[in-house]
């Protein structure tokens, strides 16, 4: 049968160097076994496939699948189901995962990242980390809850209420989904990106008021935008070309500032405590949205969140190798690449 078929996966096993090997499919208790529909290309697997550790792993963290085995004892999950890998992989023994708060675990492993990734044809997974997909969310949609989780658990730090602005520096995926969430939680996103192609994506989604940071100076438009008040809320995204030093200057006194989506440090950015502590800004952090799984799908279901625009081009596994050779040429001319499995 086809599910009885040898596992492989895409493993860096030099610096731009892909290998196809096999993996044992041996189901063991408390795991399921699943055949890969989608995997979402990120980042973090483009950097890893260009700068390799030293411990080297299959790439692939946004995974897609249906269910074609599970052990004896699980029983949550059955054969047929469809489903979402969860990548973030919690220790269960620290006394962060003791206490509940497997997002504060002192030995997260990431899928693709500091552990073996779904890049693969079968995945072997404990159920505990599968998330089970309605019919009304596509394989292709739910790669992208990874994304919305993450953009819910930037909204649930900042305390908005009904009418504030919120800054986003950064018109990432994150950064557009949360402004998606911002227009549903009744306030008003202003995205910031130097990316026309992603501010055009941002009007599309109908939000009003994007700002190319190159072109004009965001500090006047705020404060047009604003009636002089500035921004209640800002999200600052790793995509940004804005400091944080920089970006401070659009959040009023007493406002939230959330760091998000792996900020990269600026130059200026050791000048930011000062002015923090002066305006009595909340500085908050989020890396991963690990506990809004389950409502980012729901989010995706009612079509609160619009993600197909995302998809800058679809390939099959077999062109994986040949792809990441390409992509390398230029990667910001992708959002977003989804690796289909037959």
């Amino acid at each position: 049968m086809w599910y009885n078929k040898a596992m492989k996966g895409y493993k860096v096993t030099n610096t731009a160097q892909l290998e196809l090997i096999e993996m044992s499919s041996v189901v063991l208790s408390g795991q399921v076994k699943i055949k890969v529909n989608r995997i979402g290309l990120s980042r973090d697997d483009i950097f890893s496939y260009s700068n390799p550790q030293q411990d080297k792993f299959i790439l692939g963290r946004q995974c897609v699948g249906l269910v074609v085995e599970t052990a004896d004892d699980v029983t949550n999950f059955e054969r047929g189901n469809r489903v979402i890998i969860n990548p973030f992989l919690s220790c269960q023994q620290c006394s962060e995962c003791r206490q509940g708060n497997g997002n504060l675990c002192n030995d997260l492993q990431i899928a693709g990242k500091n552990t073996d990734g779904y890049l693969r044809d079968f995945v072997i997974s404990n159920s505990r980390n599968l998330y089970l997909l309605p019919e009304n969310v596509s394989d292709s949609e739910a790669v992208f809850v990874e994304h919305t989780a993450r953009a819910l658990a930037i909204i649930h730090k900042m305390d908005m209420q009904k009418g504030d602005h919120i800054v986003i520096i950064g018109a990432s995926i994150v950064g557009l989904i949360l402004a998606q969430l911002v227009i549903y939680y009744q306030g008003v996103p202003i995205i910031i990106d130097a990316r026309e192609s992603h501010l055009e994506m941002a009007s599309k989604l109908g939000i009003c008021y994007t700002i190319n940071h190159i072109k004009s100076e965001p500090y006047k438009k705020i404060i047009s935008i604003t009636g002089g008040r500035m921004s209640e809320n800002l999200a600052l995204m790793g995509s940004s070309g804005i400091s944080l030093f920089n970006s401070l200057n659009y959040v009023k006194r007493g406002g939230n500032v959330v760091i998000a989506d792996a900020y990269n440090y600026k130059d200026n950015d050791s000048g930011a405590v000062p002015v923090i502590a002066e305006k009595q800004i909340s500085l908050h952090s989020v890396s991963y949205g690990i506990k809004q799984f389950m409502p980012a799908i729901n989010l995706l279901a009612n079509k609160t969140v619009v993600v197909s625009q995302f998809v800058s081009q679809e390939i099959e596994f077999e062109q994986v190798p040949e792809f990441f050779a390409k992509i390398m040429e230029n990667p910001l001319e992708y959002v977003k690449v989804i690796v289909k499995n037959k």
